[in-house]
């Protein structure tokens, strides 16, 4: 399931990826990576609040395992705030 999402992503079918990924977060919710690959999904296709819920609950995972947090959270959310950016001003794509 995973697999497939990661596919669709590395395809740029994110609606796809989206669908598979929810179905892996269903199998594994307290998987960040599966999180933040939903997160990834998710602003991909402009959904920018619902994407930065999404990698919140992966950081908060990580944070009550004790774990730092994975460099690829904060990259996400960087990403997830300066894609509204472009979008908001009429520019840029994904």
């Amino acid at each position: 399931t995973a697999g497939i999402a990661q596919c669709k992503l590395e395809q740029h079918d994110y609606t796809a990826a989206e669908e598979w990924m929810g179905r892996a977060v269903a199998l594994a919710p307290e998987s960040p990576q599966f999180l933040i690959n939903l997160g990834v999904a998710m602003v991909n296709q402009g959904r920018y609040a619902e994407s930065l819920e999404v990698l919140g609950r992966a950081a908060v995972v990580e944070a009550a395992r004790g774990m730092p947090p994975m460099s690829m959270i904060a990259t996400a959310f960087a990403w997830v705030l300066t894609a509204g950016d472009r979008d908001a001003c009429g520019g840029g794509s994904r």
